[in-house]
């Protein structure tokens, strides 16, 4: 309850979720498994959480995967209880051994074909029988074993098993190349200067899993059309870089950045030649071109408020930009921000670019 009021990104619920919710249970779950019918539940009331009741949303074994390959780090609740039962069951291939590893021993000897917990591991094997939290110990190990022989016997941290276990890379894992933002990797999607609700809208058009168009056939007030762009079906490429409210917001961001640093946008994120304070006003930029342009829609299809103006987006866009124009030069005053006079003067330009012209 403490966390409703929040707005918390992708990650941040994800961080909330590993250290304050899934913590106790990770701690039972190493000597004490939970039942599937539990590690369902478990798994639901995890996916509730990161996606606020949605159903348009990336896979689990998507999301699961490391930042580095496109994922947020969502835990898969077998998966971490999988490695911590076989983190703990690995300490049989310690030179001492402690106690309940002969107690287990006996009880394999005595009740199964197994001589040992070793044998097991090594030869691939689990048993069916009762014999908790051994059983469930001995079938993770079994898992991971399948998927990377000999790995139980060098005793691998945590993060080593979770990647073992964890859903391999789709092969499409790759950014997708937006003209207007360029190519980024998936580490640069959620960089540090990069405001959180504009990583969090640029991960999910990656993936194309933005709520927009088909998906909102009966809920948006435009079924699944553009709110400025009659009889035009609302993709993620058209929300992002066809519409002319989107053409004019970039537009303008991108005269903001070179203005201030008197060169062009790079094709591509990261980039060498950019120094960490262009690289800021950048990711600021940006984030204040997404986030402007998903709440004006967002406001239209879930808000059923009257469709924003062009000029409406605009004083958007530029409350947005002067107010991360403040952050960015309290946190690095050298950030080549134009005057607060001239971003408004390029707004005016942009406006007068691409405001439609009416039909007669």
């Amino acid at each position: 309850m403490a966390l409703k009021g929040r707005d918390l990104s992708l990650r941040g619920r994800v961080l909330v979720l590993k250290t304050l919710i899934l913590s106790l249970v990770w701690y039972h779950a190493s000597i004490s498994p939970p039942p599937p019918n539990t590690i369902k539940q478990l798994q639901q009331i995890v996916t509730h959480f990161i996606w606020k009741g949605r159903h348009y949303h990336p896979k689990a074994k998507i999301a699961s995967l490391a930042i580095t390959n496109g994922g947020i780090n969502l835990p898969i609740i077998q998966v971490e209880t999988d490695i911590r039962l076989a983190k703990t069951i690995s300490r049989v291939f310690n030179p001492y051994t402690p106690f309940w590893v002969d107690v287990s021993n006996h009880l394999l000897q005595s009740q199964t074909t197994l001589n040992n917990i070793t044998q097991a591991i090594t030869q691939k094997r689990s048993t069916n029988k009762p014999l908790e939290p051994l059983c469930s110990c001995l079938a993770a190990c079994k898992r991971i074993e399948k998927k990377q022989p000999n790995t139980m016997a060098a005793q691998p941290p945590l993060p080593v098993l979770r990647n073992i276990l964890r859903a391999t890379v789709p092969a499409e894992a790759n950014p997708l190349t937006f003209p207007c933002v360029g190519q980024i990797s998936w580490s640069e999607i959620f960089h540090k200067h990069r405001h959180h609700p504009a990583s969090d809208t640029l991960w999910l058009a990656t993936w194309e899993r933005l709520p927009i168009g088909r998906p909102l056939t009966t809920i948006a007030p435009d079924s699944s059309n553009c709110p400025w762009c009659p009889n035009e079906e609302h993709t993620t490429t058209h929300f992002i870089q066809e519409c002319y409210t989107a053409k004019m917001v970039w537009d303008t961001v991108h005269m903001v950045y070179s203005s201030g640093t008197h060169s062009q946008p790079p094709p591509s994120i990261p980039d060498p030649s950019l120094s960490p304070s262009q690289h800021r006003l950048l990711c600021s930029t940006q984030s204040a071109a997404l986030t402007t342009l998903w709440n004006a829609f967002t406001s239209r299809a879930f808000g059923r408020n009257p469709t924003p103006n062009i000029h409406e987006i605009a004083k958007q866009l530029l409350e947005r930009l002067l107010s991360l124009r403040s952050l960015d030069l309290l946190i690095d005053p050298t950030t080549p921000w134009v005057p607060p006079n001239r971003i408004q003067h390029i707004i005016t330009i942009a406006i007068n670019r691409h405001t439609p012209t009416p039909t007669p």
